[in-house]
Formats: structure tokens, sequence, C-alpha cells
């Protein structure tokens, strides 16, 4: 890629790209930065490094974007990293390969949820009803067992194994 198309392209800010990994595949902060540079790591996602220091306590860019090449991420955190001269960078990631693996990545996400079985299911409707789609951490896992084997029971429907519940509850 030359610089002209480097320049048309929508770059995100590596923060902003973090937030949406956050936000779309329900991870921690520091697991979706993790993924990030993983993604960048393998070329799944360009990035682009642009240099920059503190003026008057103002940040100011220090020089035109540089492509990060993959095998970079592989030897360091960009994202994190201060050069010899103590300069920092701001670090873009490409909209359009982000959006891209994200739609696949949800995709997945989705296909994997539907093909639960269906004693899954019954676990997780039962947790749904009993904390409101999330079992409190205060709660211990054969408190949980008990409560969702009870549920189901009283209703009439199929008893679940102890780890199709805990899966269910988040804690498998």
């Amino acid at each position: 890629m030359n610089e002209e198309e480097m320049n048309e392209e929508e770059w995100l800010s590596f923060d902003t790209a973090v937030r949406q990994i956050k936000r779309s595949l329900r991870m921690s902060p520091g697991g979706a930065q993790a993924k990030l540079r993983e993604l960048c790591a393998s070329g799944s996602v360009r990035s682009q490094k642009e240099p920059y220091s503190f003026v008057s306590r103002q940040p100011e860019g220090e020089g035109p974007p540089v492509v990060i090449e993959p095998s970079e991420w592989r030897q360091r955190e960009i994202d994190l990293m201060t050069d010899s001269d103590d300069c920092k960078y701001w670090v873009g990631v490409s909209k359009t390969d982000l959006e891209h693996w994200l739609n696949s990545a949800t995709k997945s996400n989705t296909q994997r949820v539907t093909n639960r079985s269906p004693k899954r299911r019954l676990a997780e409707q039962a947790i749904n009803k009993l904390w409101s789609g999330s079992v409190p951490s205060n709660v211990l896992n054969k408190e949980i067992q008990k409560a969702v084997g009870d549920w189901l029971k009283q209703r009439g429907l199929a008893q679940v194994s102890r780890e199709t519940i805990l899966r269910a509850a988040g804690r498998k």
C-alpha cells in the first residue's frame, strides 16, 4: 500500500478499536487489547504509527504515519512503546479491516450460541429467570446447581448436568 492509499484509508485510534472489540465481543478491556494486538501481529488488521511528543503539555505529531509491519507487533506492544528518544506513538488501525474481522467474529459467536445443546439452553433459561441473566459472584457453584435443578424440576423439564449448568452460568 502506498502513502496515498494509506491517507485515503479510514483509521481508528487503537483505543477506539479496543472499545469496539470490547463492546462487540463482550470482552474485558485487557482481553480486547490483547486481541487487537494479536490481529495486528497476524496481519488481519493493518496498523500504522505516528510518533508524537509533548510540547508545552500538548501532544504534537512528529512526522507522517508509518505502516507497522505485523512482525513489529510480535516483538513488542507498539501501542505502549516508548523509543530510545523517549518518543511515544499514536497507533491507528484500519477501520475496514477491523469491521470485516468483527463481522466474521460476531457471526461465528452467534453460530456457537445457536448450536448450543437444548439442555444448555434450559440451564441458561433458568439462570435468566433466577438471577436476571447474571449469577452474582458470591453465589457458590453448588448453590447455582441446586437452584437451577430445582427450577427445572418444578417445571417438569429435563435435568441438566452440573457441568452444563456451570457452563451456562459462565463458571466453566
